[in-house]
């Protein structure tokens, strides 16, 4: 159970929906760079909330029920920014704002480019 080590990546709500709309194996994308994959419970919750509307969040919420899940407290951003500032954390997501906020906080920061490439954001 990877839950405080500097080799797990936290996915965000947008990345694993992301993945699923391009066909992206994120886990083993993950893996490739060195990182276990987990998500948070906010995020669960938030794709939980999103697959009544929309196919690709029901889609990851199936696909992505392995992963481990880690309890966060509070909500959205603030949530999956402190599990991984006190985890230890690193985070991957294409979310600009959550990004920008994560490496102010000095967290590291992973997203996908070139559509299928997971690259540190600098």
């Amino acid at each position: 159970m990877p839950t405080s080590s500097s080799n797990v990546a936290l996915a965000d709500t947008n990345i694993l929906i992301y993945s699923v709309q391009n066909n992206i194996d994120i886990v083993s994308e993950a893996k490739g760079n060195g990182f276990s994959l987990v998500t948070s419970s906010c995020v669960m919750e938030e794709l939980k909330k999103l697959s009544f509307k929309n196919i690709h969040a029901r889609i990851s919420l199936n696909v992505f029920s392995s992963l481990e899940t880690v309890e966060g407290s509070g909500t959205g951003d603030d949530c999956i920014l402190n599990l991984c500032r006190d985890k230890g954390f690193a985070l991957i997501s294409n979310d600009r704002v959550l990004s920008r906020r994560a490496m102010e906080l000095g967290i590291k920061v992973m997203n996908i480019e070139d559509g299928r490439k997971i690259t540190w954001r600098r």
